[in-house]
């Protein structure tokens, strides 16, 4: 595996999306819709973060904060890439 992590990007938004879609346990709703998610990154630059393998999306992490704490909002990883430290 060669990871590559790097700050989420409102071009993203597909790809990310695709993987919530697809991971269990993980309840979307109005709030992850592009116009919100775009925004929500505006608000919290550098915050969130995709991990790629070969350029491929295999993970992301929607993080940001309230002003004094911090949040993991969503958090997925493909089947295939997790469990590998």
């Amino acid at each position: 595996m060669n990871i590559e992590l790097r700050t989420m990007k409102n071009e993203d938004y597909d790809m990310v999306y695709a993987l919530w879609k697809e991971s269990e346990g993980l309840k979307l709703n109005a709030e992850d819709s592009r116009e919100c998610v775009i925004h929500f990154l505006e608000r919290n630059p550098g915050l969130s973060f995709v991990a790629l393998d070969l350029g491929k999306l295999v993970g992301a992490a929607l993080c940001g904060h309230d002003g004094r704490h911090g949040y993991i909002h969503n958090l997925a990883v493909k089947k295939t890439h997790r469990k590998q430290g």
